[in-house]
């Protein structure tokens, strides 16, 4: 969760929209991103069809489980490469 009180980081996402056909003023499309440590952004669910005023709802790819799924799948992959770069090391280990 971050807070955006004045919505510049919605505004720099590119993520505002106008919200006043339902009594809000602007604001954000509905997103979630997974940011590493260093602030790379690492994945990001964003829902389509971003315009202003929507009449729709959409919230199929920002869902809890779907970050949970990205989540996992960086696990998967941060441990694969943590145990292919253990392995080349004892592979040039050995070589020496």
């Amino acid at each position: 969760m971050i807070p955006d009180g004045n919505g510049a980081f919605t505004i720099g996402l590119k993520a505002a929209v106008a919200k006043t056909n339902i009594g809000f003023g602007t604001r954000s499309w509905r997103l979630a991103m997974i940011v590493n440590e260093a602030g790379n952004v690492e994945w990001a669910g964003i829902e389509e069809g971003q315009r202003p005023n929507a009449t729709d709802d959409l919230y199929e790819q920002s869902t809890p489980e779907k970050v949970l799924g990205a989540l996992r799948g960086l696990k998967v992959a941060t441990e694969a490469a943590k145990l292919a770069d253990e392995q080349a090391a004892k592979e040039a280990g050995v070589a020496s």
